[in-house]
């Protein structure tokens, strides 16, 4: 029998058994809660026996949750809010002062209700439903580790961020003096298309002699095209298709205005559109204005108060010949931020409501002094919403500890793209006034994100005076054959003006699926992971993406599900023991494989067992 409860400000957990049950602490596990006011504990199970707990964070006005896995708590998830947008965004919070949870709903009646409520001057509720993830053995089904919603029991196992390896010099640097990037490259988008890496950037460049910001013209962006053999090192080629200065053979591509610097064209919101039947608008960009009142021509009813940002869609065949297609905009039904700035853009295709096939997120400047994560939607990219919710990368669920106005504990630049179900996302985390981090999170429906391992960075700064020792801000990463390619921009300011610094585009690698692993605790030998059960479908094969060293092992087993019991000729003792490093290594039981599963459903558990040093699962 597991109880949570409250204990002062904080929630303990005990396991009612023995003759002595001890209570243990349970927020105190993440830093985040340390000062924090919790209360409120509430506990249900879902479908596979797994214990969830959600409870109210008075401090950062949020409702978290975790599952129990058996000998442990999952990380703790932050989960959802009530907003009340004033004119300036001061507080954009309400306080949760009750929550109620019931399993039951959903198309199958599995997943968790949410009720949440304020009963302040300000009165609100809100209804939210949470999917509870189920898995089947189809072809191509990958799962990951990063909220571990697909896992039901640890024993003796962690998991960890990786952090990705770093070229030590960039792909794209700026150009010379008087070159439309002088001033610096930033902002890349890399595809592979034909075997052949090709990236847009910002290129960056300052009339000579003008001052910041008292007089002369603000810094122009420019996008710019390069192209590169291995995805390492990229030369900027000469496209013939827009001068600058005297040069009529630059890499600018065509068609695109050059901006001011406070209204730029970010090439990592580029998107290659495969869902459009017109292939002359297979390439997508987005540009935005400052925020401004309902444009010309756009005449509201008496009621209606909602303001608008323009958003301008861009369009090209190629992603060198370029167009204006619409000038649309962003609608602010939940009130209107200083400005919402997309950085990143796509066609979900798995998404069912037609009004947000389009997605977009980025900076969202609440106020002249806050910033945090925004999201938009759109069913045909050119009319946008924005989600009345927003910020949905909220500072105040994620700081440490929380601060609520200010310039400190932002979150600035995102950018997110969808890996097979999940929605992953980087993110710029402002610790201060010289520290930015690039860290990661998820989500299993675009709306709703999890900070995976916060604190953790995915990529790290230059070390002082290296060319991104200053600040780096993300980009898309790029999916390739055998790792993950994560683009990103370095900087490095001079002493005197932080506007004048230099800007670079830099690139850092982790393998296939490698955001995060599962390893062995410190001191531990031996460890198991056991997933939710599957339903069995057609799949023939079971891959595992791991690394083995130093006399390190995994071994798996199906588990009859609700039994605990191997199936036979499945069990760990007849599985053959994985010892190598394979992003895709079949798991057999000798002559068995999958494909000889009968069952309509099972459970797989991983074991883990330490040589020199402890395996490494990265998803399966």
């Amino acid at each position: 029998i597991l109880a949570v409860h409250r204990s002062a400000d904080n929630l303990k957990y005990t396991l009612l058994k023995g003759e002595a049950p001890q209570s243990r602490p349970l927020t105190d596990l993440d830093s985040r809660f340390v000062w924090d006011t919790v209360h409120s504990p509430s506990l249900l199970v879902d479908q596979h026996g797994v214990p969830w707990m959600f409870f109210i964070d008075s401090t950062r006005q949020h409702v978290f949750y975790s599952r129990w896995l058996g000998t442990r708590w999952s990380p703790i998830m932050n989960g959802f809010w009530l907003t009340r947008n004033t004119a300036r965004f001061e507080d954009n919070h309400l306080a949760v002062d009750w929550l109620s949870v019931a399993r039951g709903f959903g198309e199958k009646r599995s997943s968790i209700g949410l009720a949440i409520g304020n009963r302040s001057q300000f009165p609100a509720a809100k209804f939210h439903v949470i999917d509870v993830p189920t898995l089947k053995s189809d072809p191509g089904k990958k799962v990951l580790f990063l909220d571990l919603k697909e896992v039901q029991h640890i024993d003796g196992l962690d998991l960890r961020l990786n952090t990705a390896r770093k070229l030590p010099n960039p792909v794209i640097t700026g150009g010379r003096t008087g070159e439309f990037d002088s001033q610096g490259a930033a902002n890349i988008a890399v595809i592979r298309k034909d075997g052949v890496y090709q990236a847009w950037y910002s290129g960056l460049y300052r009339e000579p002699g003008s001052q910041w910001p008292a007089s002369g013209p603000l810094p122009y962006v420019r996008l710019a095209y390069a192209e590169s053999t291995d995805g390492r090192q990229f030369t900027k080629k000469p496209l013939g298709l827009t001068t600058f200065g005297d040069n009529d053979n630059t890499n600018l591509v065509a068609g695109l205005p050059a901006t001011p610097i406070y209204r730029p064209i970010v090439s990592t919101g580029m998107h290659i559109d495969l869902g459009d039947p017109d292939a002359t608008r297979r390439y997508k960009l987005l540009t935005w204005k400052d925020a401004r009142p309902l444009r010309e021509g756009l005449v509201p009813d008496a009621t209606d108060t909602e303001e608008e940002q323009t958003w301008t869609l861009w369009t090209s065949p190629d992603g060198l010949r370029w167009r204006e297609a619409s000038r649309g905009g962003i609608r602010y039904p939940g009130g209107m931020a200083w400005s919402f700035n997309p950085q990143a853009l796509f066609h979900d295709i798995d998404e069912r409501d037609p009004a947000k096939k389009y997605k977009a997120y980025g900076v969202l400047c609440l106020n002249n002094d806050r910033r945090a994560g925004g999201y938009g939607y759109s069913a045909d990219a050119v009319e946008w919403t924005a989600d009345p919710a927003n910020p949905i990368f909220d500072p105040w669920a994620r700081a440490i500890s929380v601060v609520r106005n200010g310039k400190v504990q932002q979150i600035h630049d995102v950018v997110v793209w969808k890996h097979h179900q999940y929605y992953l996302a980087l993110y710029q985390y402002q610790h201060n006034a010289e520290e930015m981090t690039i860290e990661l999170a998820m989500s299993r429906d675009g709306e709703n994100f999890t900070y995976v391992e916060p604190g953790s960075e995915v990529v790290r700064r230059g070390v002082p005076g290296a060319w991104d020792s200053d600040m780096i801000a993300p980009s898309v990463p790029l999916v390739d054959e055998d790792e993950i390619k994560v683009y990103y921009t370095g900087y490095r300011f001079s002493n005197t003006d932080l506007i004048e610094g230099e800007r670079s585009c830099g690139l850092a690698t982790l393998r296939l699926d490698g955001y995060t692993h599962m390893r062995l605790e410190d001191g531990h030998e031996h460890g198991s992971l056991t997933t939710i059960p599957v339903d069995r479908g057609s799949a023939t094969e079971l891959l595992i993406n791991a690394s083995c060293a130093d006399g390190g092992r995994i071994e798996v087993e199906l588990i009859e599900a609700g039994t605990d019991q191997a199936l036979p000729g499945f069990s760990r003792e007849e599985c053959t023991p994985m010892t190598i490093d394979s992003l895709g290594h079949q798991v057999g039981w000798g002559n068995r494989t999958l494909a000889e599963v009968r069952n309509a459903s099972f459970q797989i558990r991983f074991h883990l067992t330490s040589g020199g040093t402890s395996p490494e699962l990265y998803s399966f």
